[in-house]
């Protein structure tokens, strides 16, 4: 049986974009990193920002893999449903990213006003 599958791909992408983040955090707001209008208004909300969705993309990255590897030991020759797990699991974990990082942007601003 075999432990891996293009799927787990979308889990690995996570956890290395949250990798990159995490060690090289953007010092520019110009390159790469979170760029939403709350990010973009200060440093300290753009710092605050890379490093909470540094983290929520290495674990999202690991949810992606975990539940992908159960869907290949449990249906190991319905790819489609994998695929469309996998797809859907992606979207929802990035909505998911975004608002904790945005709820928690507007309570930075709501204490620091």
């Amino acid at each position: 049986m075999v432990f891996f599958s293009m799927e787990m791909v979308i889990g690995g992408v996570f956890i290395l974009a949250g990798i990159v983040l995490k060690i090289f955090p953007p010092k520019s707001r110009k390159l790469y990193g979170y760029r939403t209008p709350r990010s973009l208004k200060s440093e300290r909300n753009w710092k605050g920002a890379n490093k909470l969705s540094a983290k929520l993309s290495i674990l999202s990255g690991c949810l992606i893999l975990l539940v992908d590897f159960i869907l290949l030991i449990s249906f190991p020759s319905k790819m489609a449903l994998r695929v469309i797990v996998s797809i859907l699991l992606m979207i929802i974990l990035s909505i998911f990213m975004m608002v904790i990082t945005e709820r928690k942007l507007k309570e930075m601003d709501r204490i620091n006003a």
